[in-house]
């Protein structure tokens, strides 16, 4: 949902004209996408907690988790396209906006807001979790060390939370810079931090919840 969510959006501004309101609903998508990332995203860092400082819970919280938040990201999707919700986009802007000319754009927006930011938070209180859980484990151990594998994770996650904390806080209390230049490096921010630096934390851990399951 990434890849439409700014090719499509591309080509209407060299167009000047979004046909079909393609553009649009591609747009949609994306911040549909982008919902339903940070929600997944405090899952997955859950699922790594889970492994790491070996808890036990049921498997089904997780699940509930899952379906949650599919469930609100299409909801809040389909909002957009009914009278009481809407959506904005045309050439000119390189990110989407919501239409507070309908009477609960305001309290959607709200909503949304509150739910991805408390998403990104609790992520990364999660990865500063485990990281302690691993340094006091070490430290136990006596495997004192520079602690580069915790600050590769570190660093990766704080990462993903300043872009995330700032294009989500740009998006929704900043709507006036939308356009020009600044619309352009929010729309970057966006996707760099989609194709590039989530990838790189997940797999910065992939080979450590690999060890940790084979330990």
């Amino acid at each position: 949902m990434v890849a439409p969510g700014q090719i499509i959006p591309g080509l209407a501004q060299i167009l000047n004209h979004d046909p079909y309101h393609l553009a649009k609903y591609s747009k949609i998508l994306l911040a549909a996408s982008i919902r339903l990332s940070a929600i997944l995203s405090f899952v997955l860092a859950l699922n790594r907690l889970k492994i790491i400082c070996r808890l036990t819970y049921p498997k089904f919280v997780h699940a509930t988790f899952y379906v949650v938040a599919y469930v609100y990201v299409v909801n809040t999707g389909i909002l957009v396209f009914t009278p009481w919700c809407g959506y904005l986009f045309k050439p000119g802007y390189y990110i989407g906006g919501y239409d507070f000319s309908k009477p609960y754009t305001w309290l959607l927006a709200k909503v949304n807001s509150v739910v991805v930011l408390t998403s990104y938070t609790a992520t990364l209180a999660v990865y500063l979790i485990i990281i302690g859980y691993v340094i006091r484990k070490n430290s136990k151990m006596r495997k004192i060390k520079n602690h580069q594998r915790e600050k590769i994770i570190l660093y990766y996650a704080g990462c993903r939370f300043a872009l995330d904390m700032t294009a989500i806080i740009v998006f929704y209390w900043f709507r006036h810079i939308h356009t020009g230049w600044s619309g352009m490096l929010l729309a970057l921010v966006f996707l760099v931090n989609s194709i590039a630096v989530s990838p790189a934390l997940y797999l910065s851990l992939y080979g450590w919840v690999r060890n940790e399951i084979e330990l």
